[in-house]
């Protein structure tokens, strides 16, 4: 939302640096820093959703 997905993807998946991504996308390096802050959180959130649904025990899923 809002350019985080694009700073996300540009920064951490494409590895081009904060300035080049805010360059790339129009706005200034405070906005980027802020988008791209917003976005490592909400993959964390997502992340630690998953791994809550996961069950801890995989001998449970059948694992060993």
């Amino acid at each position: 939302t809002g350019g985080c997905r694009e700073v996300f993807l540009l920064c951490d998946v494409q590895r081009h640096s904060l300035a080049e991504a805010a360059l790339i996308l129009g706005v200034s390096q405070v906005t980027a820093k802020r988008r791209l802050l917003s976005a490592r959180q909400r993959m964390q959130d997502a992340t630690e959703h998953l791994y809550r649904l996961i069950p801890l025990n995989h001998t449970e899923s059948g694992r060993n």
